[in-house]
Formats: structure tokens, C-alpha cells, sequence
């Protein structure tokens, strides 16, 4: 019952979402923001 339970959640997942809104953008702490920005960096330096 219960494995039939969480397939339904998983299942009616796509139904919840509103793909006519655009994405929200992402929310990164500053540190992040800072570890990707630097990644970013080294790989355009290549």
C-alpha cells in the first residue's frame, strides 16, 4: 500500500508543475556564487 502510495506522489509530480510559467531562477548563497563564478573563470581559460 504504502510503495503504491509514493509511486502515485512520483507519478502526479509532472501534474503539479506549471510549465507555461518561466523557471524560477536559481537561489545560491554567496559562497557559491563565488565557487561558480571561479569555475566558470577556469574554464573559459582554457
Amino acid at each position: 500500500m504504502l510503495k503504491s502510495l509514493i509511486h502515485h506522489e512520483r507519478a502526479s509530480y509532472d501534474l503539479r508543475i506549471d510549465y507555461s510559467q518561466p523557471l524560477p531562477p536559481p537561489s545560491f548563497s554567496e559562497a557559491d556564487q563565488a565557487w561558480i563564478a571561479s569555475l566558470f573563470q577556469s574554464i573559459t581559460k582554457v
